[in-house]
């Protein structure tokens, strides 16, 4: 919530800039800093879609062999908040997909 006062865009919900891919810069999830201090150059993003509303986290771009994915039904809480719960995630290997528990 500290960083909500630099936003130049204080309604990002309601007006659908929030909408896009963006590349993680900073995550204060413990997973994700794991992950980062194991793969320094992981490149990991957030999709968000709040028409079909929907989030999906990515670790791994689409050449890389090895690649987490993880997907939420999202929930508009305001004009600058959303919030998601992941309901879905998986690992493809190469061409495996594989399905794994939330």
């Amino acid at each position: 919530s500290a960083l909500i006062v630099f936003n130049p865009n204080p309604n990002p919900t309601k007006t659908g800039q929030i909408n896009g891919k963006w590349r993680l810069q900073y995550s204060t999830e413990d997973t994700v800093r794991k992950i980062k201090s194991l793969a320094p150059d992981a490149k990991i993003s957030q999709e968000i879609n709040l028409e079909n509303k929907i989030v999906i986290n990515r670790i791994g771009e689409d050449e890389s062999w090895v690649r987490l994915k993880a997907e939420a039904e999202l929930e508009v809480q305001g004009q600058q908040r959303i919030f998601f719960k992941f309901n879905k995630f998986g690992a493809q290997l190469g061409g495996i997909s594989l399905p794994l528990p939330v």
